[in-house]
């Protein structure tokens, strides 16, 4: 466990760098926002709005993945 949490950091390290050693910018980025959701969660979603957070949160995973398309999303919400 300790070599593999010494990896990332090494690996992170290095993303600011031209090194081959060093994450890509895609996994740095998807990195980041998951630490951001993980935080919203954390600090927002309480047992009223969970239905609300993981309807948003499994529509963005669709969209992400291409199952569903944005105009899917606004014929949901009746605005097309």
């Amino acid at each position: 466990m300790k070599d593999a949490i010494k990896e990332f950091f090494t690996g992170f390290l290095y993303t600011f760098t031209n090194d081959k050693r060093g994450n890509s910018a895609r996994k740095t980025t998807a990195f980041a926002l998951m630490v951001c959701v993980a935080y919203i969660h954390w600090e927002y979603i309480n047992f009223d709005n969970a239905i609300s957070a993981l309807l948003i949160d499994l529509s963005f995973v669709g969209l992400l993945f291409g199952i569903i398309h944005a105009d899917d999303i606004r014929t949901i919400l009746g605005k097309k």
